[in-house]
């Protein structure tokens, strides 16, 4: 792509507003509608499309606690103490939710793009080959806003149930419309189609990934989704077959091993590799959507059970990022506090979790060695002196895989849509439990509890929801 003109932006006037409701009755003036190849690119690049995603879901995640210390700093906080007691409901009628209209903001602008992409002339710069791949990049990002919000918002896919509600889904933009839930099924059927029509779209020469702008798809970035769509499916040879074709393309990891605290004595200051500081600087990083900077106010705790897989004394993970005193100096022990200082944990597309994706779906479908390569590739960047695993059974090395997925994406949310999957896989998940101040609260496979109710203030303006 060619040299990005100066533009006011349109998601600007979209995200002054504060319901998607709100801006789909706001018609943009004409200073705002883009009219070139240059303009329309203009809105494709603006890093704000890849801030603080999946926020509400952070204390949903059940590999998080918190003690009463820690719960003194949410108790004023009406959504964050929900998300902690697993309420369904986290936002009250005046209440606006910023995951929720972040995400069809930006679907505005992709809709746009889409729409009238064909319309617009080349200016200089420019030639006509640029218009398909800036009408790949919009199909490419609007599958993934739909796909963190289907996975946020509703129940999970299920093959067996195709008619589950799930979200609104505008493909234009029409100011009149009142949209009902669209399944959970027809979602995924459609981010599937604007992927598979971004691969289409983007020319021979079109650069696996956009490390200059990574909140930007390239072509390994829209393969690595797929792999993610496909895995969440249980659709498990093809979500393989598109996460080779990524590592194949690109396959950058840090080495844990070479990477040392800033300060030993207090991990709150951080570690010497400061490409790892911000998610458009990560070079594992291939599709940038961050879900947090910063993990010392409020201060969250790592579960027993999570404690309890971690190999203390060779992990780095462990290393790096546990101590049972915050920021603040508050002892916590017998508990661990997660102490990510200055880094952003990252929901979008990476090569650790596409590594992960990778091993299980190649185990799940019955190719154990291939699994158990990719698991060992990751693990040799992350633990001193790692001996490669050895195993053969595939209910073992499942197991083990999933594991390590909670210890890599820690932080990220994510663990709470594989518990989500792996309950319609059928397969075992526990009853989760918390207790404080005299309240206890579970969280049963298939809860509501997993997703978030579309805000009471958007379902009081939309009576089709």
């Amino acid at each position: 792509m060619k040299s990005i003109l100066k533009y006011i932006l349109l998601s600007i006037l979209i995200g002054a507003c504060e319901t998607p409701d709100e801006f789909l009755d706001v018609k943009p003036d004409n200073s705002f509608n883009p009219s070139t190849l240059g303009e329309f690119e203009s809105l494709l690049n603006n890093v704000s499309f890849s801030y603080r995603r999946l926020q509400n879901l952070t204390l949903i995640d059940p590999d998080i606690a918190m003690n009463d210390q820690s719960y003194a700093n949410i108790m004023a906080d009406e959504v964050m103490v929900n998300a902690f007691r697993w309420n369904h409901e986290l936002y009250n009628e005046i209440t606006n939710d910023p995951d929720y209209n972040d995400a069809y903001s930006n679907i505005f602008t992709f809709n746009q793009i889409i729409m009238d992409i064909e319309e617009a002339t080349v200016n200089e710069g420019y030639e006509e080959s640029d218009r398909a791949n800036i009408k790949a990049e919009a199909h490419a990002q609007r599958a993934m806003e739909y796909f963190l919000l289907i996975n946020e918002y509703a129940a999970h896919y299920d093959p067996d149930h195709p008619d589950i509600p799930g979200i609104p889904m505008p493909l234009e933009n029409d100011i009149e419309a009142q949209l009902p839930r669209s399944s959970v099924s027809d979602i995924y059927s459609q981010i599937l189609s604007d992927l598979e029509m971004a691969a289409t779209l983007f020319d021979d020469t079109f650069e696996d990934v956009q490390p200059e702008a990574n909140f930007r798809p390239g072509l390994a970035s829209i393969y690595g989704l797929l792999a993610e769509v496909h895995l969440y499916m249980g659709e498990f040879e093809q979500a393989a077959s598109y996460a080779e074709d990524v590592l194949l393309r690109y396959n950058f990891l840090y080495d844990y091993n070479t990477i040392e605290l800033e300060d030993m004595e207090n991990p709150w200051k951080g570690i010497t590799e400061t490409d790892l500081t911000f998610a458009t600087l990560n070079k594992e990083v291939i599709w940038n959507r961050y879900h947090r900077w910063n993990y010392y106010n409020p201060f969250y705790l790592f579960s027993d059970d999570l404690v309890s897989t971690f190999d203390k004394a060779r992990d780095r993970r462990w290393y790096f990022w546990s101590t049972q005193v915050s920021q603040n100096g508050i002892d916590t022990s017998p508990y661990y506090i997660f102490c990510m200082s200055d880094i952003e944990t990252n929901a979008g597309i990476t090569i650790p979790r596409l590594l992960l994706t990778y091993a299980e779906a190649q185990t799940r479908s019955g190719n154990v060695p291939q699994g158990l390569e990719a698991l060992n590739t990751l693990l040799t960047h992350r633990i001193s002196n790692f001996r490669p695993y050895e195993i053969t059974d595939q209910n073992e090395l499942l197991q083990l895989i999933k594991t390590e997925r909670r210890k890599e994406l820690f932080g990220t949310s994510l663990n709470t849509f594989d518990q989500k999957r792996y309950h319609i896989y059928g397969e075992k998940v526990p009853v989760f439990e918390r207790s404080l101040n005299g309240m206890n609260y579970e969280l049963s496979p298939g809860d509501q509890g997993y997703f978030i109710a579309i805000p009471l203030k958007i379902r009081n303006i939309n009576p089709n929801l």
